[in-house]
């Protein structure tokens, strides 16, 4: 994957002052570039590499800080505690070619893999540590079929919201529309064997084995 020179170096330079934690890209960077499509951030995850030892993240000085925003702040907060998601910092680098940064930290360790099948939307499931880029199933079927499908089980008017949000960057890529009731506009179906609801049938696998590696 072609990722931007300046941005593996900012990757490396997280890795380097973070050493307690396990630093990747993962999700809408990586999935524009491999589009060809101009990036607007950068999401960088970090997950400790053991439950008893969670030092404070350093930064390189020349980020500015935009916001800095725990769980329990956010409208969401329940879904992210229960997911192992602690908070999200928000950070501006002028001489980064995507000048945006956001930092999410988990608060207990977590694999490349997990973490990349933790993305919410299917075609964004893909991350990147500095050597590997890691891509799940779901990620390739879901560009491959041109088709969206929302992995977590949130409330259905969150997951109707999620959906439609990204239909709106993928306009050619398919999503449900099935009148659901007064209080959401569509309905997920099931699939069997599948955690998340999707907009075709059993096309895709959320199984921790349905994952590739380049």
């Amino acid at each position: 994957m072609n990722i931007n020179t300046d941005i593996a170096r900012a990757l490396y330079e997280l890795q380097v002052k973070n050493p307690a934690y396990l630093v990747i890209i993962a999700g809408g960077y990586l999935r524009d570039i491999a589009r060809g499509v101009e990036p607007k951030d950068v999401d960088v995850f970090l997950a400790p590499l053991t439950e008893s030892h969670q030092p404070a993240i350093n930064v390189p000085t020349d980020y500015a800080l935009l916001y800095n925003v725990h769980h329990t702040k956010t409208s969401f907060g329940r879904d992210m505690a229960a997911r192992g998601l602690d908070r999200v910092i928000g950070l501006q680098n002028i001489n980064l070619s995507t000048q945006e940064v956001q930092l999410i930290i988990y608060s207990k360790p977590m694999s490349v893999q997990e973490i990349v099948h933790d993305m919410d939307i299917n075609i964004c499931q893909i991350g990147f540590d500095g050597i590997t880029t890691y891509k799940s199933g779901a990620y390739l079927s879901g560009h491959s079929t041109k088709t969206i499908v929302c992995m977590i089980d949130y409330d259905p008017a969150r997951m109707v919201s999620r959906v439609k949000r990204m239909h709106k960057k993928f306009p050619d890529y398919e999503y449900p529309t099935i009148p659901l009731t007064e209080n959401a506009e569509f309905a997920f179906p099931a699939i069997e064997g599948q955690s998340g609801f999707a907009c075709k049938d059993s096309e895709f696998s959320r199984a921790a084995g349905s994952f590739v590696g380049e």
